[in-house]
C-alpha cells in the first residue's frame, strides 16, 4: 500500500473516530460540563498513550525545539480547542457542532500559507471553499 493511501485510510479512521466521539460526547455531556469532559478523557488516555509512546520512540527524536511547538499545539489543541467543541456540542448538538468544527481545513489552510510559507494547488483551494459554503449553509 502506498504512503498517501495510507494516509487517506488514516484520515477516514480519523474522521469515522472523531464522529463517534461527538456522539459519545453529546451522551456523557448530560452528566458533566466540558471540563470535566476534557478532565476525565485525558485522564483516560495518558496511560496507554504513554505506552505507544515508550514502545514506538525514537532516540534522535530529542529536539527542544520540537518539544516547545508541540507543547504549545497540545496546549491550542487537546486543551483549549477540546473544551471549546465538548461546549458547541453541549449547546448546538453534535449534528451542528461537527460540521462548523470541520472548518479546520479553513484555518489550517490560512495558518499553513501565512505561517508556514505553504502554497496549496486549486483542489485543495475548491475543497476548503466547498467546506466553508458547507458551515455557512448550517
Amino acid at each position: 500500500m502506498t504512503d498517501t493511501a495510507l494516509a487517506g485510510l488514516y484520515s477516514i479512521a480519523a474522521a469515522m473516530s472523531t464522529g463517534t466521539f461527538s456522539v459519545v460526547v453529546r451522551r456523557g455531556g448530560k452528566y458533566g460540563n466540558a471540563v470535566t469532559g476534557v478532565l476525565i478523557g485525558l485522564i483516560v488516555i495518558l496511560p496507554p498513550l504513554g505506552v505507544a509512546t515508550w514502545a514506538l520512540w525514537e532516540p534522535e527524536w530529542w529536539n527542544p525545539r520540537a518539544y516547545v511547538l508541540l507543547a504549545a499545539g497540545g496546549l491550542l489543541g487537546p486543551a483549549i480547542g477540546r473544551v471549546l467543541y465538548f461546549a458547541a456540542i453541549h449547546y448546538l448538538g453534535v449534528a451542528r457542532a461537527l460540521p462548523l468544527a470541520s472548518m479546520m481545513p479553513l484555518f489550517a489552510g490560512l495558518f499553513g500559507v501565512g505561517l508556514l510559507g505553504e502554497r496549496p494547488g486549486l483542489p485543495v483551494l475548491l475543497g476548503t471553499a466547498l467546506i466553508v459554503v458547507g458551515c455557512i449553509a448550517i
